[in-house]
């Protein structure tokens, strides 16, 4: 379980530290979270579901759709001849905090 929600905490380069911090909870909770020693309550998946941009069934591992967000990072991977610059992963990273 809770495969979908490291893999987007991963594909943001986040430190289970950094999404604790970003959210307000403990690290030690986002490793049990994720490990699924600890159940994910209401609050904390609407949390983390509002932080990623994703939906709690994705986090859920309800679902296996890609998040928008992901769709367009693979979009812009395809075209862009600067896919491995610096600035090209600045903007990836802006885009990946646009509401």
């Amino acid at each position: 379980m809770r495969r979908n929600m490291i893999r987007v905490r991963e594909e943001r380069n986040l430190t289970r530290q950094d999404l604790a911090d970003a959210i307000g909870i403990d690290r030690s909770a986002i490793s049990r979270i994720e490990s699924g020693e600890r159940g994910l309550s209401e609050q904390h998946l609407r949390l983390l579901a509002d932080y990623f941009k994703v939906s709690c069934d994705y986090l859920l591992d309800r679902t296996h759709e890609k998040p928008v967000i992901k769709t367009i990072e693979v979009q812009v991977l395809r075209t862009s001849p600067l896919a491995n610059t610096p600035e090209y992963k600045s903007v990836i990273e802006l885009i990946v905090i646009l509401p």
